[in-house]
């Protein structure tokens, strides 16, 4: 009898651990934007947490999410370039032992906890989250046209500590209860493609419409690739091409409702020149910079605003040095070592997945913004894992309608059958 209550309480607890870590995962970009203490936000708290009582009631079980090979290469690339680089009058070796602990526990998460997601709650609060936040976005974008602002302080909680400085959120670019435009882009982005793929096709454009509310250039690249994507999926040709003429036509309207915008998101895709704060292909000015060794094993994560700076370099702004996309950032921090492995491990998933367009969102996500070893990296590579599930629940989905639908023919065949 002792043993049998054990074992229920046991169950008990498993079966909570799993929904926590369900909906933690869901909402982590989310937590994110706040700091618990100084260095460490409420995500990662609460990832510690729930890894320590996962392993102490033996849930740690690493499956299909084996990110042990990048993480391996992370980590050898790292102790190389600090081995290298360590008394360097640019380098902080002090930051490479506290970039360990958030890498280490981003690839823990990966590993272990992802596996442990269950997917009807899972989704659920993606549901819940992303009109919250989508609603949120428009209101701003609404309080922008209007009144020519909205107020940021209004939508982040008091008593909770923000990670950036509220008064240097822009009060004229909607960016919901996130910090950056962008970030609640990539938030809502793949929940977006699950709502179309899952055929809540109005919930998902509502949530396209929030992203290009944000004005973000991301959440536009975005909005479009998801529809791409989704019309690839369903194979409609002519609905191809109709989004083509459209998608040319609204850029045509937005563009001259919002010239300083559009072009301001033309040169974030072209700009190369190191004095302008761009993402996308403007760190390609510190190329020149690298030796052999740097490009073979990079010079560590966080640390290229002091190489930029000791090298002789420029800076748009201060504090921009580490302003990168994910795709540039991890070559200027482990090399082409690291680059090689990422990808190599992109390329693995793309393979195995049955549905791309999670990775395509991750791809083009990786190309605009820097999300290496943070939640929102996490969160990406949770659908990168859940895609085939999602695929099979919308398959089983629509067998049971198929299902229904022809028991209903073959009981009004039977009931014509009949009357005759």
């Amino acid at each position: 009898m002792k043993y049998c209550l054990h074992y229920c309480k046991y169950i008990y607890m498993k079966n909570k651990i799993l929904l926590i870590n369900s909906i933690i995962l869901a909402m982590a970009p989310m937590i994110c934007v706040y700091r618990f203490v100084q260095g460490l936000t409420y995500d990662y708290l609460f990832f510690v947490i729930l890894l320590i009582l996962s392993f102490i009631l033996g849930l740690l079980k690493p499956k299909s999410v084996n990110a042990s090979h990048l993480f391996i290469a992370v980590l050898f690339c790292g102790f190389l370039s600090y081995v290298t680089n360590t008394g360097s009058i640019w380098y902080s070796d002090s930051l490479y032992w506290h970039n360990l602990v958030p890498i280490s526990i981003s690839f823990f998460v990966i590993m272990f906890l992802i596996p442990l997601i269950e997917v009807g709650i899972y989704k659920k609060t993606l549901i819940v989250c992303g009109i919250i936040t989508s609603v949120i976005c428009i209101i701003q974008i609404l309080s922008v046209v209007t009144f020519g602002f909205f107020v940021p302080e209004m939508f982040f909680p008091p008593g909770l500590e923000v990670t950036r400085a509220l008064h240097t959120i822009s009060m004229t670019r909607p960016c919901s209860l996130f910090t950056e435009p962008a970030h609640f882009c990539i938030f809502i982005s793949p929940i977006a493609y699950l709502m179309l793929i899952d055929g809540k096709k109005i919930l998902g454009f509502f949530f396209i419409v929030s992203m290009i509310s944000s004005t973000s250039t991301t959440g536009l690249l975005l909005a479009g690739l998801i529809v791409f994507a989704y019309l690839c999926r369903v194979r409609k040709l002519s609905k191809m091409f109709l989004f083509g003429v459209l998608a040319i036509i609204a850029g045509i309207i937005v563009y001259a409702a919002f010239p300083t915008v559009i072009q301001g998101s033309i040169d974030k895709l072209t700009n190369t020149d190191a004095d302008s704060d761009v993402r996308l292909l403007g760190p390609l000015a510190y190329m020149h910079l690298l030796n052999t060794t740097d490009i073979i094993y990079g010079i560590g994560i966080n640390q290229l605003e002091t190489f930029v700076l000791k090298g002789g370099g420029n800076l748009a702004t201060e504090g921009s040095g580490n302003y990168a996309n994910a795709t540039l950032y991890i070559f200027f921090s482990y090399g082409i070592i690291g680059f090689i492995t990422l990808f190599s491990y992109i390329l693995k998933l793309w393979k195995r997945s049955k549905d791309k367009g999670f990775l395509l969102i991750f791809l083009a996500i990786l190309c605009s913004d820097q999300i290496l070893f943070s939640s929102r990296f996490i969160y990406l590579m949770t659908f990168a894992y859940l895609a085939d599930q999602f695929v099979k629940n919308e398959e089983k989905h629509v067998q049971q309608n198929n299902s229904y639908t022809g028991g209903l023919d073959s009981g009004l065949s039977t009931n014509d059958g009949a009357d005759s």
